[in-house]
Order: C-alpha cells, then structure tokens, then sequence
C-alpha cells in the first residue's frame, strides 16, 4: 500500500487557505530547503527562517523549532 502526503503547493494554489501545520514537514526537511539561502546567510536571524517557510512553503513554526532547524541546516556545510 502506498500513502502520500503534499508538503508544498505551488502555482495558484500557493494562496489558497489550508492548515499551515503539517506534520510530514519534518525538521530535516525544512532544514534542506532552507540549507541554499543560508549559505548566503549564515546568521540568518530565526524571524527570517519563520518568514522564509512561510512564504515559501506556507508552514508555520514556534522559534524554538526554527532555530533548532537552522542550527540542522547550517551543521550540514559548516560541522558541527
């Protein structure tokens, strides 16, 4: 049996209302999406991964959660 789930919506569909708090937008997977602008941004401040995930993704998180997913997210290219 397979099961599937929609993480991100695009197009028209970026807009429309639907629960902003998916429970298949793990920590690491948020972590990968954001691992392209933080190269550029190391010490992106977390209100900006929050206003990122939003806007791209239209997923909403506490800021504990999002500076734990970039902390993930900056360990993979700097160590950690």
């Amino acid at each position: 049996k397979t099961a599937w789930a929609i993480k991100t919506l695009s197009g028209s569909h970026k807009d429309c209302p639907f629960q902003k708090k998916s429970p298949m937008a793990t920590m690491p997977w948020m972590a990968k999406k954001l691992e392209s602008d933080l190269k550029g941004q190391p010490a992106m401040p977390v209100k900006s991964v929050v206003t990122f995930l939003m806007e791209r993704f239209r997923i909403e998180g506490c800021p504990r959660t999002m500076y734990k997913v970039r902390q993930v997210a900056a360990a993979k290219f700097y160590g950690g």
